[in-house]
C-alpha cells in the first residue's frame, strides 16, 4: 500500500483525472454498478440511493468540466475509443427506467417494508432514473459525441500525450512494481522468449520434429487437440 501511494503521488504531475473516461472506465460505467455495491434492507437504504441518483447529474457535469480542462491541455484519449463511450452512454440513456440497472434494487424490496412504502420507493426511484439519471446520460453522450470525441487523439500510443515517455515509464513502474526501465523490461522479455522457445525446440526434437515450427503445425492440424463443441470447452475448463 505504501508503494502504491508513493507511485500515485509520483503520477500526480500527469493529471490523469483530466482523462476520466474511456471504454472500460469512467462515471458512465461506474454509476450503474452502485446498486451492486450497496446493501438494501431498510427504507433509508433505498431513500439514500434515490438521493444519490438525483445528485448524479452534478457528478456528470463535474466530469465534463474535467474533460474540457484536459481537452485544452492536450490530455485526450484516442478518438476511436471515445466512439465506444458514446455508444455505451447512448445505450444506457435509451433503456426504460424499469429495465435499467439502476432499478435493480427494486427487484429485492424486503417484505418487511410496508406495501405503501414499497410503492413510494418504487415510484420515486423510477422517477429519479427517468428525470435525473437518463437525461444526464443523454447530455453526457451528446457532449462526448459532438465536443469531446472529435478532439480525441489520432495516435493511440501513450507517447503521443504530453510527457508521453515519462508517463509511459511511470505506468510501467506501476504495472510491474519494478524500477526497471521500459527498455530493460523489453529486453528481459526478449531473452525469456528466446529461452523458452529454446526449451520448446528441444521438446520438439525429442518428439521427432525437425524444429518448433513443425511441432506447432502438427498441433494445429491434430483434431485430438482441439475442442469440437462449446460444451466440450466448458467441460474441459470445469475439470480445473
Amino acid at each position: 500500500m505504501v508503494r502504491a501511494l508513493k507511485e500515485r503521488i509520483e503520477g500526480f504531475k500527469f493529471k490523469g483525472w483530466l482523462m476520466p473516461v474511456n471504454q472500460i472506465s469512467g462515471l458512465h460505467l461506474q454509476a450503474p454498478q452502485f446498486p451492486s455495491l450497496l446493501t438494501f434492507t431498510t427504507v433509508k437504504d433505498y431513500d439514500d440511493l434515490i438521493t444519490r441518483y438525483r445528485k448524479l447529474p452534478v457528478a456528470f457535469d463535474q466530469t465534463m468540466e474535467h474533460m474540457r480542462t484536459g481537452m485544452a491541455a492536450g490530455l485526450m484519449p484516442p478518438k476511436f475509443l471515445l466512439a465506444k463511450v458514446v455508444t455505451q452512454s447512448e445505450k444506457i440513456a435509451a433503456t426504460p427506467p424499469e429495465k435499467s440497472p439502476f432499478a435493480a434494487p427494486l427487484d429485492k424490496l424486503p417484505k418487511e417494508i410496508p406495501e405503501a412504502e414499497r410503492a413510494r420507493i418504487r415510484e420515486q426511484m423510477l422517477a429519479a432514473i427517468r428525470d435525473s439519471l437518463l437525461p444526464a446520460y443523454v447530455k453526457f453522450a451528446k457532449f462526448v459525441r459532438e465536443e469531446y470525441a472529435p478532439k480525441g487523439r489520432t495516435e493511440p500510443g501513450m507517447w503521443s500525450l504530453p510527457d508521453g515517455e515519462a508517463r509511459y515509464a511511470w505506468q510501467v513502474k506501476q504495472m510491474t512494481t519494478s524500477d526497471l526501465t521500459p527498455e530493460q523490461i523489453h529486453q528481459l522479455g526478449l531473452r525469456e522468449v528466446a529461452r523458452i522457445e529454446g526449451e520448446m525446440t528441444q521438446v520438439a526434437k525429442r518428439l521427432g520434429f525437425s524444429d518448433l515450427k513443425s511441432l506447432r503445425a502438427a498441433i494445429e492440424k491434430d483434431p485430438k487437440l482441439h475442442a469440437h463443441s462449446r460444451q466440450q470447452i466448458l467441460d474441459t475448463y470445469t475439470k480445473y
